[in-house]
């Protein structure tokens, strides 16, 4: 299967300072975890086409997955990359910022992905892990992880299993980013949604095994967790609030 027909999009931009936000101070401290969760996905799977787009299309797949869902927008996973290239390491692409859908090709990092999420009002903060248990239990505990990693030739086919798995002597084909919303320790795997359309895969998503996984993020891979904002309903204003009449 031709990456060609699969756009991808992620590019590597290791920063130093995400070792000040770890995924780990956030966990609870000998918790005992279940063997399995899953987060709801709400919503189509998206798919970018052939365009460099993945970051901002992981970044809205994480807004439809719990534990705060959010699916009506208003702008779309395109718009959003028009936004982080902006603020992301790069100048190269910031005459993206006003090209058409087509013309997203250069990609970005995961990192100007959650900051694109923060300036937009959608998370309070994101943090960084660096280990495969430390995304396991996050994942268990608190919600989804965005990541982004090389992707292999071989995991371009999902197999009978349902795996996008790398292969021996595979090579890469670029840097992608996609999100994992399930784990199943048991299993020794994590459940990802993808942005190729829901004819990739299972629906639009697939197994990688923690063996994959692992490997991929010591290949200098990114695993974030933001955290949403929850919403907060504020009373309506009355004739007899001073608010009201201000």
């Amino acid at each position: 299967m031709s990456n060609e027909k699969y756009g991808m999009g992620r590019i590597q931009a290791l920063d130093p300072e995400d070792a000040r936000y770890p995924m780990r101070a956030t966990l609870r401290s000998r918790a005992i975890q279940p063997p399995r969760k899953s987060w709801r996905f709400r919503g189509n799977v998206l798919d970018q086409g052939s365009t460099g787009t993945c970051v901002a299309h992981a970044c809205v797949h994480f807004l439809r997955c719990a534990p705060v869902q959010t699916t009506r927008l208003g702008y779309s996973a395109y718009d959003l990359y028009r936004e982080l290239v902006l603020l992301d390491e790069w100048s190269n692409n910031d005459g993206e910022a006003t090209a058409p859908d087509s013309g997203l090709q250069f990609g970005s990092s995961v990192r100007a992905g959650v900051k694109a999420l923060e300036v937009r009002g959608h998370i309070a903060q994101y943090v960084w892990a660096q280990n495969l248990s430390t995304a396991v239990d996050y994942l268990t505990e608190h919600g989804p992880i965005i990541l982004g990693t090389n992707w292999y030739e071989g995991m371009f086919n999902v197999d009978r299993e349902g795996y996008a798995r790398i292969k021996p002597n595979d090579t890469v084909a670029g840097g992608h980013a996609y999100l994992a919303r399930a784990v199943d320790t048991r299993k020794a795997r994590v459940r990802i949604v993808n942005s190729w359309g829901e004819r990739w895969g299972q629906g639009g998503e697939a197994w990688l095994s923690f063996a994959d996984l692992e490997r991929l993020i010591h290949e200098d891979g990114e695993a974030v967790g933001p955290t949403e904002k929850k919403l907060i309903r504020k009373p309506p204003q009355t004739a007899t609030d001073p608010r009201a009449l201000a």
